[in-house]
């Protein structure tokens, strides 16, 4: 079982656009928004989440960016 997937963004707006749509279709609404994040989750469980997010070093996404 996953406890969150995280998907590295670099314009939150932006992907909360794009995935916002997709996670309505997939019955996961919105529970927590920032303006450098945003996380998705069913309302009758704790986990998994979904998490799009900018960077924590304020640079931009790359593969493997937080190991």
């Amino acid at each position: 079982m996953f406890s969150h997937v995280t998907i590295g963004v670099n314009d939150v707006p932006r992907a909360l656009d794009f995935y916002r749509p997709l996670m309505d279709i997939l019955g996961l609404p919105l529970k927590f928004s920032g303006a450098q994040w945003a996380c998705w989750k069913h309302t009758d469980a704790d986990r998994p989440l979904f998490v799009v997010m900018q960077p924590f070093d304020g640079g931009a996404t790359s593969p493997g960016m937080d190991k």
